[in-house]
């Protein structure tokens, strides 16, 4: 019998047996995990909230062959608001989805992971008025951490950033224009042309900027080039943190970190530190300040939403049936 202890957000949740459930959780540092949670459909049951999607917590598991059982579950946090709110559970589910479909390459699922925390815990906790707009920065950054960055500013093909009537097309991966047009190219207008520019940009910045944390009350920064092995015993032991890194002044972002060898920066070292504190919501507030100050129109939005969603369900080879779902429920 094997014992299991990870940091999971589960992903889908099914009805097994009479009183089961079955579900698939998202582990850092090892990618999907499938368990069972018994007796969750009963009345008084204790572990109910462990069987629900959008819950994130550290999760006890104990089975063999891939076969596992859920025992225990320390929440961290259930995004209970999202429930409440179909304007945001919609994109939320959408989300966990892409999450679902993209979790095969340990890297880029942890990348992948991490943004849709990320975009949960914005949804959940923050006040932002135009919230497809979000989720349409959440679908651009998908695309880009599996390696189909957008580019806006030039044809995909030529390279010409000077041509008129733009256009999108899934087959050559990118924007072009009428010198260039492809068969499966769908016209795109000024707006929404400026609405990826801005993404691109946004997306950017998110890469250049510096991830810090406080250990032991000291400044620490986070090497980007990092990549760990062991994150589910690292996660949450600072002593591990304080031992690997250099201690950075308040206020000195030139000394980097240099050795995190059991550390992973895609989940900010410690998870619930770092995505659910005061500071963190004040930091992601500050990164999507260049999203917020644009005032773009819900159509052009909605419409990029559907060509990229197609554009990922064209990579995956599958369908995305919440995305579709969201775009729908956005034209009424």
């Amino acid at each position: 019998m094997i014992e299991l202890k990870h940091e999971c957000l589960c992903i889908r949740s099914m009805d097994y047996k009479e009183n089961d459930k079955l579900i698939t959780l998202y582990a850092f540092g090892k990618g999907k995990i499938t368990a069972t949670c018994r007796g969750v459909k009963k009345p008084k049951a204790k572990l109910k909230y462990a069987s629900s999607i959008l819950c994130f917590g550290t999760y006890y598991l104990s089975g063999r062959n891939g076969y596992y059982t859920v025992t225990g579950c320390d929440l961290i946090d259930s995004f209970y608001k999202l429930w409440g709110d179909i304007d945001k559970f919609y994109p939320a589910l959408s989300s966990i989805e892409m999450l679902d479909k993209f979790s095969g390459d340990s890297e880029i699922s942890d990348n992948l992971a991490t943004s849709t925390l990320l975009f949960l815990k914005t949804l959940c906790y923050e006040n932002i008025d135009n919230i497809p707009l979000h989720f349409l920065k959440y679908l651009y950054n998908t695309l880009a951490i599996i390696g189909y960055e957008i580019a806006a500013d030039s044809c995909i093909s030529c390279g010409n950033s000077n041509g008129k009537n733009a256009f999108f097309s899934a087959s050559k991966g990118g924007v072009v224009y009428e010198c260039c047009r492809a068969y499966d190219s769908e016209k795109l207008t000024a707006e929404q042309v400026d609405i990826l520019s801005v993404l691109a940009q946004n997306y950017l910045n998110e890469l250049s900027g510096d991830y810090s944390l406080l250990v032991n009350n000291k400044a620490v920064e986070i090497d980007k080039n990092i990549k760990g092995n062991n994150i589910a015993e690292s996660i949450n032991d600072t002593s591990k943190i304080a031992s690997n890194c250099k201690n950075v002044s308040a206020g000195n972002n030139e000394d980097r970190v240099d050795n995190i060898d059991t550390l992973n920066y895609n989940i900010y070292i410690n998870t619930k530190n770092l995505l659910f504190s005061e500071d963190a919501n004040n930091n992601q507030a500050e990164n999507d300040l260049s999203i917020n100050n644009y005032n773009f129109s819900v159509k052009n939005i909605r419409v990029l939403i559907d060509i990229l969603s197609g554009y990922v369900s064209s990579i995956l080879e599958v369908k995305l049936k919440a995305c579709k779902e969201y775009v729908d429920f956005l034209n009424i």
